[in-house]
């Protein structure tokens, strides 16, 4: 078993060390016989604590392996970023992150569809911000998980559990 120094002097408690975090965007080196993801350097939306800007350094570290378990999904920074594994499993706590992901894994074209048709407004934001902090959700699946995905992007640099976005203030030169 090989060991990893987290802790040490190169990047501070409890980090990856410095060395690992991705510079230079590039793909993964293949550790397997799968096929390899088409890849971003970072997860599928903008999710605190995501682990998509540190994947080089967890994929890097991995050990070959036929069983991906990933207990702690969010959204996906490491699970996208890694070449196929025979088995790969996604779980959250969160049932919004799991339904997109099946919805994403089962129903892509229509919820590409569905994506392209919603405006990107204020107004859509602010209905559809009220009814998911009131726990109102879609019954379609579709809609459901293209709410979900709308608005991480929406609320990008916003808390996901806080309902600002939007909200800026801009001066104008006079």
């Amino acid at each position: 078993m090989e060991t990893l120094d987290l802790l040490g002097s190169e990047g501070g408690t409890g980090s990856a060390p410095r060395r690992y975090y991705p510079q230079d965007p590039g793909p993964a080196e293949i550790n397997s016989g799968y096929t390899p993801r088409k890849s971003s350097q970072s997860g599928t939306f903008p999710y605190p604590g995501g682990k998509g800007g540190i994947s080089d350094w967890i994929v890097d570290t991995m050990p070959a392996h036929d069983t991906y378990v990933e207990v702690f999904g969010g959204a996906a920074g490491v699970i996208y970023n890694k070449p196929r594994s025979k088995y790969e499993i996604y779980n959250d706590h969160n049932e919004d992150l799991t339904q997109f992901f099946t919805v994403l894994r089962d129903r892509p074209d229509e919820l590409s569809e569905w994506l392209e048709s919603v405006p990107y407004s204020r107004a859509q934001y602010e209905q559809w911000v009220a009814e998911f902090y009131n726990g109102v959700r879609p019954d379609d699946p579709i809609a459901r998980a293209g709410r979900f995905f709308s608005l991480r992007y929406m609320q990008f640099l916003a808390l996901v559990n806080r309902q600002k976005a939007f909200d800026f203030t801009v001066s104008r030169p006079a």
